[in-house]
């Protein structure tokens, strides 16, 4: 039998691996991120739209300033866009399992 909490986690995330910088200043993403929100991303994508996660995974990610920031970087192209989130979405989702590799 598994025991679970609901109480939020007393660990903040570490925001550690910079992502991009606007205007000089660097944003950063933690090197791991709480198993909950790829759970949480799951229902969001499923009740709202991928948008919806998405925008969530880069909240989770970059908190709120860095999010801020990214919406202000005005000359970002839609490939560096696409970039930055799918980083995010890939480090809430957690790392792949040995099944889906190709190796």
């Amino acid at each position: 039998m598994f025991e679970f909490s609901s109480a939020p986690s007393t660990e903040d995330i570490v925001r550690d691996d910079v992502l991009f910088s606007v205007d000089g200043v660097k944003y950063s993403i933690p090197r791991t991120v709480p198993t909950w929100v790829g759970l949480e991303m799951s229902v969001l994508a499923i009740e709202n739209g991928v948008g919806a996660a998405q925008v969530f995974a880069l909240r989770t990610c970059l908190g709120e300033t860095g999010f801020d920031a990214l919406r202000q970087a005005k000359d970002i192209t839609s490939e560096q866009l696409d970039t930055v989130i799918d980083v995010c979405v890939e480090r809430c989702t957690g790392p792949k399992s040995p099944a889906a590799s190709s190796d």
